[in-house]
C-alpha cells in the first residue's frame, strides 16, 4: 500500500516504443510494427543489442528522463550504421530493438 507521494518514484527506463517506431517508418515505410509483424520475422543480433545496451542512459540511476533528444534520427542513424558494419537484416534490427524495449 502507497502511504503518501514520497513512496512513488516514476521515470523512464529507457527509449521505449520511439526507437521501434522510427526504424518501421525508415526501413519499412509503416508508421510503427503492427502487431509486432516485423520483429516477429526477425531475430535479436546479440551483438547489436549489446552495442544499444552500452548506452549512457540506460546506465544512469533514477530518476530520469529521456526522449527524442536522445533516441531520434540521430541515434538511428548510429544505429543503422552499427547494424550494417554487423551485416544484420533489417527485420533483424526491428527484433533487437525490441528485445531491448
Amino acid at each position: 500500500r502507497v502511504d503518501s507521494k514520497t513512496d512513488v518514484t516514476a521515470f523512464d527506463c529507457g527509449p521505449g516504443n520511439m526507437v521501434i517506431d522510427g526504424l518501421a517508418m525508415d526501413l519499412f515505410n509503416e508508421s510503427c510494427d503492427w502487431d509486432g509483424r516485423i520483429a516477429a520475422q526477425g531475430t535479436v543480433v546479440a551483438a547489436l543489442l549489446s552495442w544499444m545496451c552500452d548506452d549512457q542512459f540506460l546506465r544512469r540511476s533514477p530518476p530520469k528522463s529521456t526522449g527524442r533528444e536522445a533516441y531520434g534520427k540521430d541515434y538511428r542513424m548510429q544505429l543503422y550504421e552499427k547494424a550494417k558494419q554487423l551485416n544484420v537484416k533489417n527485420s533483424d534490427i526491428i527484433a533487437t530493438a525490441t528485445g531491448l524495449v
